[in-house]
C-alpha cells in the first residue's frame, strides 16, 4: 500500500467509523489488525487481546467488520469497576498475545494515523504482518462504505441497554432524523440508511429482504423489534414479513405515519414539490403554509445550502428519487399467517395541503402524536412519540398495510 492509498484508508475509516459508531478510527484499526493477526497465526494458535480492564479472546469471524462487532460487544461487557480506556487510546495500549503451545508472542503496533506506521514490533514475520493490516484496514473501510445499519445510540454517545429498536430511514435515505427520537428513548436505536446496493433493487420488498438479512448477520437474534417513517415505514413492514418467515420472532413493527409515503404511490412530484419537500425537512418548525408561495426557489436553495453541502444535498434528492420510483410499483405483500403486531402513529398536522387528502384515505388505525410528517421527530414533540413507543408499550395486532 503506497503513502496515498494508506491516507486514503485512514480517512475512510475516519469517516464511516464517526458515522456508524461515533467512535474514532482507532478501533477500526485494532479490529483490522486484530483480523490480520488470524490470518497470518491463526492456524499456529490463538489470539488474545490484553487492553487494561480487558482481556479479549476473539471468536471466529470472517473479516475484520466482524472483529469490530465483537470488540465493540465486549468493550460495552466490560465489567463497571474495570478503568475505562478511551477509544483514542486503544492502539496504542493494545498489546496482543499469539499463543502457540509453550511459545508465547506479545505484539505491539505501530501508528498508522500520526506517523503512517504500520509496523507490529515482535511480529516474527514483519512484512507479512504489516501487509496484511494494511489490506484488512482497507477492506474494513470499503465494508463500513457499504453498511446499512448505523448504531445510532452509540454514535449519539447515548448510554443504553436492553433489546435494540431498528428503525428504517424515510426517502431521503438518512439515519439523521432519528437523532432526536433515539435520545428520547431507554432502549438502544440502531437506524438503517440508504446505500448504493439498496438502490439498485427493483423492489421495496427486495430492499426490505436485503436489510433483514443484514439485520440477520450482524445482529442474530431470536426476536426483533423495527420500524421505520414514511416510506421506511412500509420497508419495515415488509422486512417484518421476511423475519417471520425466517422463523424470528417480531415484537412490535412501529409505523411512523406511513400513509404519506402510501398516497406517494399515486402522485407525481417535481422538482419545486422535492425542494420544497427537503426544506421541510431540514427545517421542520417552518409549515408549507409559512413556506409555499412566499420563499422562492431560489430562496430555498440558499436556505438548504445553508444546512448541508452541495453533494450531500444531491445524495438525498438521488436517494428520494429511487424511493419514490420504488413506492410507485409497491403492491403490499399479503400478511396471512406472518401479520406483525403494528403500531400506527400518525402525524396530526397535514406536511403539504394537496396531498392530505390522499395521505388520509391510506391511513389504519392508531394514535395521532404532534407535529406534522417531519417535526413529528424533532423537538418539541418527539417527547411525545417517544412515550408512546418505549418497549414497554403493548402493540396493536390486527393493523396492516392495505394496498
Amino acid at each position: 500500500m503506497n503513502l496515498q492509498s494508506s491516507r486514503d484508508t485512514l480517512s475512510q475509516l475516519r469517516q464511516h467509523m464517526a458515522q456508524l459508531y461515533g467512535q474514532p478510527a482507532q478501533l477500526g484499526l485494532l479490529a483490522a489488525l486484530m483480523d490480520a493477526c488470524h490470518q497470518v497465526y491463526g492456524n499456529q494458535g490463538d489470539v488474545v487481546l490484553h487492553l487494561p480492564g480487558l482481556s479479549f479472546k476473539p471468536a471466529s469471524g470472517d473479516d475484520a467488520a466482524a472483529w469490530l462487532r465483537q470488540l465493540l460487544a465486549a468493550a460495552d461487557a466490560a465489567p463497571a469497576h474495570a478503568a475505562p480506556v478511551k477509544p483514542q487510546q486503544a492502539l496504542a495500549l493494545a498489546r496482543i498475545e499469539v499463543r502457540n503451545g509453550n511459545l508465547s508472542v506479545a505484539l505491539v503496533p505501530g501508528d498508522p494515523l500520526t506517523h503512517d506506521d504500520w509496523n507490529v514490533a515482535g511480529a516474527t514475520d514483519q512484512l507479512a504482518l504489516r501487509q496484511t493490516w494494511q489490506f484488512a484496514a482497507a477492506t474494513l473501510a470499503q465494508a463500513l462504505a457499504a453498511q446499512a445499519i448505523v448504531e445510532l445510540s452509540r454514535a449519539l454517545g447515548l448510554a443504553r441497554s436492553g433489546p435494540p429498536l431498528y428503525l428504517v430511514h424515510g426517502a431521503d435515505g438518512s439515519a439523521a432524523p432519528f437523532g432526536a427520537l433515539a435520545a428520547h428513548l431507554d432502549c438502544r436505536v440502531h437506524a438503517f440508511r440508504l446505500r448504493r446496493a439498496g438502490c439498485d433493487l427493483p423492489s421495496i420488498q427486495a430492499l426490505a429482504a436485503h436489510y433483514a438479512q443484514q439485520l440477520l448477520a450482524s445482529a442474530p437474534a431470536d426476536n426483533y423489534r423495527i420500524g421505520g417513517h414514511s416510506f421506511g415505514a412500509i420497508v419495515a413492514y415488509e422486512m417484518a414479513l421476511h423475519l417471520r418467515r425466517a422463523g424470528k420472532q417480531v415484537e412490535q413493527v412501529i409505523l411512523l405515519d406511513p400513509s404519506l409515503a402510501m398516497a406517494a404511490r399515486e402522485r407525481s412530484s417535481d422538482a419545486a414539490n422535492e425542494l420544497l419537500t427537503l426544506y421541510l425537512a431540514l427545517y421542520p418548525e417552518m409549515s408549507e403554509q409559512q413556506v409555499g408561495g412566499q420563499v422562492g426557489a431560489a430562496e430555498l436553495e440558499a436556505r438548504i445550502a445553508q444546512r448541508m453541502p452541495k453533494a450531500r444535498i444531491e445524495e438525498i434528492l438521488r436517494n428520494r428519487a429511487a424511493c419514490l420510483a420504488l413506492l410507485r410499483r409497491y403492491h403490499p405483500t399479503p400478511a396471512g399467517r406472518d401479520l406483525p403486531a403494528c403500531l400506527h402513529l400518525h402525524a396530526e398536522l397535514p406536511l403539504i395541503a394537496d396531498w392530505t387528502a390522499a395521505a388520509r384515505a391510506h391511513r389504519q388505525p392508531g394514535m395521532e402524536v404532534p407535529g406534522n410528517h417531519f417535526s413529528m421527530l424533532a423537538e418539541p414533540h418527539v417527547g411525545r412519540l417517544a412515550q408512546l413507543i418505549q418497549p414497554h408499550r403493548e402493540p396493536s395486532h390486527d393493523h396492516f398495510l392495505r394496498p
